[in-house]
């Protein structure tokens, strides 16, 4: 008789359920490279604007140019500030969905453990019956080369 893992139906749940909770850690690394992207250009923009506007106040800059660079820096500055937050909302919703994967993973893994423990029982008790039906066919052989 093959072996039969009892609850091979729960395990391949078990599987599923990893499957898809994987899935949405991934969706949710896949919504922070594209802000931590931004951040990070936004970032560089930023500093190219400082350095540009270093090297214009030692030529010399209007009111205007001043105010409008200014601003600029302030738009820059705002939409830095609505990127980190964005990207730590994202970071507290991938920290939890690490947590509910690795229990998924650990749900599945604990049965696949248990199908291991039970297949290796199986196939030991399977070589002693082996083992008992070939001492069976070694006594009987005895039996009748005695009897001869």
């Amino acid at each position: 008789m093959a072996f039969r893992f009892s609850l091979a139906g729960v395990l391949r749940l078990r599987a599923s359920l990893e499957r898809a909770e994987r899935a949405r850690l991934l969706a949710v690394l896949a919504e922070m490279v594209p802000i931590r992207v931004e951040i990070l250009a936004l970032e560089e923009e930023m500093r190219a604007a400082a350095e540009s506007l270093r090297s214009a106040l030692g030529r010399g800059l209007s009111g205007a140019e001043l105010q409008c660079e200014t601003e600029l820096r302030q738009q820059r500055d705002k939409r830095r500030l609505e990127l980190l937050r964005k990207f730590a909302t994202l970071e507290v919703r991938r920290r939890k969905q690490v947590e509910v994967y690795r229990r998924a993973r650990q749900q599945r893994e604990i049965l696949e453990n248990l199908k291991a423990r039970q297949l290796a029982q199986y196939e030991l008790e399977q070589k002693r019956r082996e083992q008992m039906r070939l001492d069976e066919v070694f006594l009987l052989s005895m039996a009748a080369n005695s009897e001869e």
